[in-house]
């Protein structure tokens, strides 16, 4: 799908989420075309890749094998590291973040960059890494605002 036509990114999403949804959280989670499959066991993977690709196959989606890697004990995965152990942030990234410079200005004459907002700036880069941001939601509980 050409990503640049408007609205493709959700559309395809939601084709994502409507074909894989019977599996969602239970051993996938999907980001556009970053699919992610996990399991307790090597045996459970094989059973949960079979599902995956028979899923892609019934609805005439494909996978770029290049892109691909399994039964990895643990995978890069939008800007994490997940492994048997848990999700850490990937401290490549984390650097990147620490080091992203202040912003100026994004038009000229209009906005301007406070003391206040370095401050707020500042605070959510000692933030992003820390394990409370990266903590799976608790799907059992209601959401609320």
């Amino acid at each position: 799908m050409p990503f640049g036509i408007t609205n493709a990114h959700a559309t395809f999403q939601a084709l994502m989420n409507q074909v894989f949804l019977p599996f969602l959280i239970k051993f996938v989670l999907v980001f556009f075309d970053d699919i992610l499959v996990y399991s307790q066991s090597l045996a459970d993977h094989i059973d949960h890749l079979a599902i995956i690709f028979e899923t892609l196959k019934k609805n005439t989606l494909y996978a770029k094998r290049s892109k691909c890697s399994f039964g990895q004990p643990q995978v890069e995965y939008l800007g994490h590291v997940i492994n048997a152990h848990g999700v850490t942030i990937d401290r490549s990234k984390v650097q990147a973040m620490v080091n992203l410079p202040n912003p100026t200005s994004i038009k000229k004459k209009g906005f301007r960059w406070s003391e206040e907002a370095d401050q707020a700036f500042a605070a959510l880069k000692r933030a992003m890494p820390t394990t409370s941001m990266l903590t799976l939601p608790d799907y059992t509980q209601p959401f609320c605002g």
